[in-house]
């Protein structure tokens, strides 16, 4: 599976909905829009969404194909910057 294609399935691009992780408060919660959290996913949840293996993530993320964000030790990816490198292509 392509990279560009992998990350339109999951953002749900160019048809289909959204893929949700099992996280992700439904529309019911209790967050206000003011202050929306973005979800943040692991490597190993967003190569599992993708059905790629977590290396090829990691090559997406050292390539610069992929932002990702730090937290001590762990790296996240946020929904929004996955969807915003899907729209740069």
């Amino acid at each position: 599976m392509s990279r560009s294609v992998a990350l339109q399935h999951l953002c749900g691009v160019g048809g289909g909905g959204a893929a949700k992780h099992p996280s992700q408060k439904s529309k019911d919660s209790k967050m206000t829009k003011s202050s929306p959290v973005p979800a943040m996913l692991s490597i190993a949840q967003f190569a599992e969404q993708l059905g790629v293996s977590t290396r090829i993530v990691s090559r997406w993320i050292k390539a610069g194909e992929l932002s990702c964000h730090r937290f001590g030790r762990q790296l996240r990816l946020s929904e929004s910057d996955i969807a915003a490198s899907v729209t740069d292509e």
